[in-house]
């Protein structure tokens, strides 16, 4: 298993840099690029000193949360103001499993507010703070609810800050996840009009929600050796090498300068004990895949615990927080997001919409269903790459084909492995400023 980890990430750097062309971003295969992101001196300059305000809103006052989460209180946003005249405020929403200060989602953050926006940032519904605090069934991963609860949200926070602020007109945009929900989001404005949002940018969407799931799902299973049943083992072997390695660089970030560090140790280890290259990128590969599926095991495991469900714990009992939680999370990462899903989650909503089915439900779950809003609108921007990691066949000629002149199709960069990069930044500031 300690082969399989070095093998795992020293393979990452197969970086082939790129024949003079329009396009600068360098990584040439698209699991890889999804894992490594954009290379430091190809980044959008930022300005080094930034505040980004936290705040905490307390979204169902009457919720009691169980004793093992006794820490998780409060939904946390982000904020970053500007002083004096009016000026446009950007909503941006995290990607699968991510904070409203993830790497990502303060990148775009400090890039917009350098660019004269007022800029508040948001937790995916999938985070765990906002399955806990902001979320109505503590079930993510339905959209038309997730919208919903990112609505509520957005003008809890708007309230907040007000106070702070002169805005003129209100944006929208999010990536991966985040770009996928400002679709519904904005839908949903159109009838419920608190911000009547202007334009919208989906940064590296996917267009079905279970068809991209499932590809990530297949990551893991595909490119793991042992499949599905070797997860467990795999999970523990890369978290103690990555704590080691933790240890030496004291960056423990999973972005493109952590994983080069990264490789600059493993790949020091895998030439002293002659371990072979992976020519096919199945390291990247299933590397991507359990970074879904560590995200994906915390929403199993809070959604069981919350709601009581039974899937992974008991109903009956009763965690405090000093049990010991290994062994539920050992099970937790062992579920398929899609599991999650057909086992959790459409139960539910078929409880919740009567006489509607799990097809319908899935075939809801998609941009598809939005169509001829999307196809319409012209207030919609989109960005994604022609390597997308989380596209099915045939989805990416869909986009084209429904956004035509609004979307822009970047030739390389996976799965928002290039959302760094100066042209790509460029587009997003020049998409909200003209």
């Amino acid at each position: 298993m300690r082969s399989i980890v070095i093998v795992l990430l020293g393979v990452l750097m197969g970086v082939v840099p790129s024949s003079v062309a329009a396009y600068d971003y360098p990584i040439q295969h698209r699991y890889v690029s999804t894992v490594l992101g954009t290379p430091q001196a190809l980044r959008y300059p930022l300005p080094e000193k930034y505040v980004l305000q936290e705040h905490m809103l307390d979204i169902f006052p009457e919720r009691e949360l169980p004793e093992v989460f006794w820490y998780e209180r409060g939904l946390h946003f982000g904020f970053m103001p500007h002083k004096g005249e009016q000026r446009p405020l950007v909503f941006i929403i995290a990607g699968t499993g991510a904070s409203y200060n993830s790497a990502k989602t303060v990148s775009m953050a400090r890039a917009l507010h350098q660019a004269g926006f007022h800029v508040l940032t948001l937790p995916s519904p999938t985070h765990f703070n906002f399955l806990a605090n902001a979320s109505s069934t503590h079930l993510p991963g339905y959209p038309e609810d997730d919208a919903k609860d990112l609505y509520r949200v957005m003008q809890a926070a708007l309230e907040k800050v007000k106070g702070q602020v002169e805005v003129s007109s209100f944006y929208l945009t999010g990536y991966s996840l985040g770009g996928f929900n400002a679709a519904f989001v904005a839908q949903l404005d159109e009838e419920r009009k608190a911000f009547n949002f202007e334009k919208v940018l989906m940064i590296n969407p996917p267009v079905n929600l279970y068809n991209s799931v499932s590809i990530l799902d297949d990551l893991l299973r595909d490119n793991l050796p042992g499949g599905v049943e070797g997860t467990g083992a795999f999970i523990n072997s890369i978290i103690d090498r990555l704590s080691s390695i933790h240890n030496k660089t004291d960056a423990l970030h999973f972005d493109g300068d952590f994983m080069y560090r990264v490789h600059e140790e493993l790949e020091k280890e895998r030439i002293r004990l002659g371990e072979p290259e992976d020519p096919e990128y199945h390291g990247a590969a299933a590397l991507i895949g359990i970074s879904f599926r560590i995200s994906s095991g915390s929403i199993v495991f809070g959604s069981d615990v919350i709601n009581r469900s039974g899937y992974v714990i008991s109903p009956n009992l009763e965690l405090g927080k000093y049990d010991p939680l290994k062994e539920y999370a050992r099970i937790s990462h062992r579920v398929e997001f899609t599991e999650y899903i057909d086992d959790m989650v459409i139960p539910q909503l078929l409880k919740e919409y009567p006489g509607e089915s799990r097809e319908t439900l899935l075939a809801s779950a998609s941009l598809q269903d939005m169509e001829s809003y999307l196809s319409r609108s012209t207030k919609f921007g989109v960005v994604t790459n022609a390597d997308e990691v989380i596209l099915a066949p045939g989805e990416l000629d869909y986009m084209q084909k429904v956004f035509g002149s609004r979307i822009k199709v970047y030739p390389r960069g996976g799965h928002c492995g290039n959302i760094d990069l100066k042209e790509n930044v460029q587009f997003m500031i020049d998409f909200f400023a003209n």
